[in-house]
């Protein structure tokens, strides 16, 4: 995984997540080096307290919690959104080109291209998984020219204690 920009090709743009080799061995090495320290097994077996006040959402996948106008948000601030229309692609794209609206841009509403996150809906049935539209059974189903409804259908209702 590079620390910057790097090409898309077609070994690479469904799975932009996946770390490389070279990455694997430079974080391997950091953490052997590291256990070898007096210290150092304490970071890493450490336990961290639970807050209680955060919900549990280990059971679903990100995509599923927020919807593409909060993902946008979470990334762009409060005033982004999703940007619907032909010339962002559709639904079925949404996985590898989800194009968030960035407010600091102004009056010349620049959206730039995100990827989804996982999870989220592609399609009636389908789900964005490793950055492909895949068919997941007991996902929302709707009719076709209902397409953009699909956004409006998040999986759970978080709430804190």
């Amino acid at each position: 995984m590079a620390g910057s920009s790097y090409a898309v090709t077609d070994s690479n743009r469904l799975n932009p997540w996946r770390f490389s080799q070279c990455s694997i061995q430079a974080m391997t090495s950091h953490i052997k080096t590291n256990l070898a320290k007096p210290n150092g097994k304490r970071c890493l077996i450490q336990s961290e307290a639970i807050v209680s006040s955060l919900p549990d959402v280990s059971q679903y996948m990100p995509g599923e919690v927020y919807s593409p106008d909060q993902q946008c948000r979470n990334q762009y601030g409060n005033e982004s959104r999703y940007c619907r229309g032909t010339e962002f692609g559709n639904v079925s794209t949404i996985c590898t080109s989800m194009f968030c609206y960035d407010p600091v841009t102004g009056s010349k509403g620049i959206c730039f291209e995100e990827k989804a996150a996982q999870g989220t809906t592609c399609g009636s049935e389908k789900q964005c998984i490793d950055g492909a539209c895949v068919y997941v059974p007991n996902s929302p189903q709707v009719d076709g020219k209902y397409a953009l409804c699909l956004f409006f259908f998040v999986r759970v209702t978080l709430t804190s204690s």
